[in-house]
């Protein structure tokens, strides 16, 4: 049974056309991606091929052209299959380009013409083909294509550049093992990244990442930033190319510690409410945009008072601890930190860690409530009940509202449980309210004020 092969360039994609014993037929098997061509084209009869027809929307290239052969193809006898590879830009156009060719065990790479390539590939057994385009101009890549390949095969991949391609490697700054989980963000907000891969803008657990802009975000930002829970933020300059690159991160600052109870137990499940503090100046060496604009919003309510980088951020988070009383987290920056342990039945208990001193671990105690049942009401002006308030007990500072030492509901009767509060101790009370029938609390019926902790006292709710 003879084979023929050859190539029609009516248009400017170039058409395959194998004829086995006489019948028409085309490899349909990698025809295009459904992204990169809206047109479609139709086989032409072997024996008259249609010289003048084109796809719509694309320029027919005169007749005379034809598809580049691969010159380190083979040796003759040895089995093969045929790739036919066009490149594309994001206008449809046929370009130059570099094809990628890679399998289990090996990698090659091709030169492709603007009128297309065609060569062979060893291929001994079923093999699975991956391949890639690159530009010859700049750091534009198309999406990898997969080829199942076997010998005698045909196959005609069509591959669009679409957009700069980033790879390389994520490691841990002091001990140069591999983070697994980090995020790559190539602009700011986040990316509508492509999914060229199961690790495409997330290192793996090899700490590698492979990852391109889409053709929507093509230009991106100038900077990569790469985000991870453990690790600080980082940002790096975009690479020019698509060569591997190592980015370092540096682990956050963790804290870290143990609760007991007066007894000697561990404090199992007990919460912990942490603050850590720290300026924009110092914060902003991390480049955390993010923390920037919170502290930028707080700065202009208050009227812009102070200099810019003097002015404090702060982030807060809950946790509690472990079976064995432990807790360990890891911080949103480096700053001073302040923490309110508190447990059912027991006064709640502060800590603070200084910048110096966060990797000593903490070792909290905590004493029974001489008061299990203590709790404050709050109630209307006419004495009624003051029901569906929400109440921030904070610490009291100079400078106002401090760290937060727990957030309440009032009950139907309008009663808060102040039991873990320490009698004469002075707090401040932030208070919201939630109508009946809203999920938020988003009115507050009276400002901010300083409290001298009085069991079973009442609070009066003046409005503002």
């Amino acid at each position: 049974m003879g084979i023929a092969s050859r190539s029609v360039l009516g248009s400017s994609i170039a058409a395959t056309v194998v004829v086995v014993a006489g019948m028409v037929s085309r490899d349909g098997g990698d025809r295009q991606l459904a992204s990169d061509l809206p047109s479609t084209r139709h086989a032409e009869h072997a024996t008259q091929p249609s010289l003048g027809g084109h796809a719509p929307g694309l320029t027919p290239q005169p007749a005379a052209a034809r598809a580049e052969v691969d010159p380190a193809a083979p040796s003759p006898g040895s089995p093969s299959c045929d790739l036919h590879v066009y490149a594309f830009d994001l206008d449809d156009d046929p370009i130059e380009a570099t094809l990628h060719i890679d399998t289990p065990t090996s990698s090659r790479s091709v030169h492709i013409p603007a009128t297309g390539l065609v060569c062979s590939h060893d291929v001994t057994s079923d093999t699975r083909l991956y391949l890639r385009a690159e530009s010859l101009k700049a750091n534009l890549w198309s999406r990898p294509r997969t080829v199942n390949a076997s010998p005698g095969s045909t196959h005609e991949v069509n591959l669009r550049l679409r957009g700069p391609r980033f790879r390389g490697r994520v490691l841990d700054a002091k001990t140069e093992q591999p983070v697994s989980g980090a995020r790559i963000i190539p602009r700011e907000p986040g990316p509508r990244m492509s999914q060229t891969g199961g690790t495409s803008g997330v290192s793996s657990p090899q700490g590698e990442f492979d990852m391109e802009l889409s053709p929507s975000d093509h230009g991106g930002g100038p900077q990569l930033r790469v985000l991870h829970d453990d690790y600080l933020p980082r940002a790096v300059p975009r690479p020019d190319s698509a060569d591997p690159i190592d980015i370092l991160l540096e682990p956050r600052p963790r804290c870290s510690g143990r609760v007991r109870l007066h007894g000697g137990g561990a404090a199992h499940r007990a919460e912990i409410r942490l603050r850590v503090t720290s300026t924009v100046e110092a914060v902003g060496r991390l480049q955390d945009e993010h923390l920037l604009r919170e502290a930028r919003l707080h700065w202009v309510a208050r009227g812009c008072q102070g200099a810019w980088g003097e002015v404090p951020v702060d982030d807060v988070t809950t946790l509690t601890t472990s079976a064995d009383g432990t807790f360990d987290h890891p911080l949103a920056f480096p700053g001073e930190v302040v923490g309110y342990v508190r447990l059912p039945g027991h006064l709640v208990e502060r800590f603070a860690v200084t910048e110096r001193e966060r990797c000593t671990p903490v070792d909290v105690t905590l004493e029974p409530s001489p008061e299990p049942n203590g709790r404050v009401r709050f109630a209307r002006p006419d004495g009624t009940a003051f029901r569906h308030l929400q109440v921030t007990v904070s610490e009291a500072t100079d400078e106002g509202r401090g760290a937060t030492i727990q957030v309440m509901d009032v009950d139907d009767d309008g009663w808060l449980d102040t039991s873990a509060l320490r009698e004469g101790s002075r707090v401040n009370i932030a208070v919201a309210y939630k109508p009946p029938g809203s999920h938020d609390f988003h009115t507050t019926p009276m400002a901010p004020f300083v409290w001298a902790v009085r069991q079973f006292d009442t609070i009066k709710v003046e409005r503002k």
